[in-house]
């Protein structure tokens, strides 16, 4: 009965789902609370730069992040280290949110100006040498370093290419490069998939393999573009991303699909869509990708094999922008960091049922429902199988329904208990009579709970 399949538009009048804010849904259909943030014990617990953090990624071992200073930090064994000394070439250049490249040996960090790097056991970050051009991307293929040429109107279609090894990663030959050629558009966003690398264009998009003869070789080619480069997200070889027309694609170069069509009248209703970014959430039995539109305060989950919902922050008693301004997946501890506007590093936790104490305020709404037939129905009960843990805060579940278009009535509180880890059947009686409903769950405490399944029992009366 409920679900996190959110639909948009009047579809709510037959039966869709008009929202799902915060949380998922398994392949049974239970519905839960998104994952929350919770302190991650690697993380200093004195922020050492109370500033929003906008890219965080992990080489050799220890994480870096960057922050909207343009400072480069690091955390090593929970230790902080400040890779920016204050001096000009130890910045992150460049306004753009930061893209990560990583060899054997070397970091490299891209953001609209020129390439930094920090290298195998250096201690303060510079510029790369062999003056590249400035780029907003870069990736690392066959021991090549890949960006995209923006220094003028007659290069923003040039890949340009590194020399091969540790040495040949600063020397940016003039000649080493190759234009995405196949539509005169703006190179938005450049990556790769190990084998591979895609030239995301404003109206296009071009695959490349390596080549030991032209350093990359043309392949596909595919009429999409793409409205906003940080919302490029890496889906094992395929990516996922907002493209020219304010649909979200899945694409691996030769197939393509849009995902996004439950959303599209509200994707529609975006003001703003070049500041989106996405991110991969895949833990345990749920694979998410999360777009974030931090001008209009909105955020997106899409669930692989189920849906679509709302992410949000809780403040002032409203739903707000979702708190993470980046993630990175750390393979090698199997977590997933997210960074925040205060400067601290935190765990996605499906553990989690607050952010960092702050409610997650999970919602669902069922469409309209006339169980297919125009006729009186008389609701006598509607049943929750319901699954509490440990937590000393008791769940409570807020039901409440309109039978029209008008406000919806005052909710009724299902409450839980307050001990015991325990699958229950809890049920509201005698709901009235309707031709049409809507209902609305809301999950409000901060407690671990699921809802296993929810029936209506009904009658059908006369037309």
């Amino acid at each position: 009965m409920f679900g996190n399949i959110q639909e948009s538009g009047n579809a709510e009048l037959a039966g869709a789902s008009p929202l799902a804010i915060n949380v998922l849904v398994d392949g049974r259909g239970s519905v839960r609370r998104r994952p929350g943030l919770s302190t991650w014990s690697g993380f200093p617990e004195a922020i050492p730069d109370a500033t929003q953090i906008d890219g965080i990624h992990a080489f050799d071992g220890d994480i870096y992040y960057v922050t909207d200073t343009r400072r480069i930090h690091k955390i090593s064994g929970g230790a902080h280290s400040a890779m920016t000394d204050g001096t000009f070439n130890s910045y992150l250049a460049g306004t753009q949110r930061p893209v990560f490249a990583d060899t054997p040996w070397r970091l490299v960090i891209a953001g609209g100006g020129a390439l930094e790097k920090v290298d195998d056991g250096d201690v303060i970050a510079e510029r790369l040498g062999g003056s590249p051009p400035n780029c907003n991307s870069v990736c690392a293929i066959a021991n090549r370093l890949f960006i995209d040429d923006n220094t003028s109107n007659s290069t923003i279609g040039h890949i340009r290419a590194s020399g091969l090894g540790t040495t040949g990663n600063e020397s940016f030959d003039a000649l080493d490069y190759v234009v995405a050629d196949a539509r005169t558009d703006d190179i938005v966003a450049l990556r790769e998939n190990t084998n591979e690398v895609f030239a995301f264009g404003a109206t296009s998009l071009q695959v490349f393999s390596p080549d030991s003869i032209s350093i990359l070789a043309p392949g596909r080619t595919r009429n999409i573009g793409c409205a906003a480069a940080h919302s490029v997200v890496r889906i094992d070889d395929a990516f996922a991303w907002l493209d020219n027309q304010r649909q979200f694609r899945l694409s691996d170069g030769r197939g393509d699909e849009v995902i996004s069509d439950p959303i599209a009248e509200t994707l529609d209703g975006i003001a703003t869509v070049s500041d989106c970014y996405g991110f991969r959430i895949n833990t345990g039995q749920f694979d998410c990708v999360v777009w974030v539109f931090p001008t209009d305060g909105r955020s997106f989950c899409w669930e692989r094999n189920g849906g679509w919902s709302q992410w949000h922050g809780w403040s002032g008693g409203f739903h707000s922008l979702l708190p993470i301004k980046a993630h990175f997946y750390d393979e090698t501890n199997n977590l997933h960091l997210a960074g925040l506007a205060t400067g601290q590093i935190v765990k996605v936790d499906t553990e989690a049922n607050t952010d960092l104490g702050d409610t997650v305020k999970a919602e669902v709404l069922t469409g309209f429902i006339s169980r297919e037939t125009d006729a009186v129905k008389q609701c006598h009960a509607i049943r929750f199988t319901v699954k509490r843990g440990q937590a000393s805060t008791e769940p409570v579940l807020r039901l409440s329904w309109r039978d029209d278009l008008g406000r919806f009535c005052q909710p009724l509180n299902i409450r839980l208990g307050t001990s015991g880890d325990y699958l229950a059947t809890v049920e509201k009686r005698g709901l009235g009579a309707y031709r049409r409903r809507q209902w609305k769950l809301e999950f409000d405490a901060n407690a671990e709970l699921l809802v296993a399944g929810v029936t209506e029992v009904f009658s059908v009366g006369s037309n």
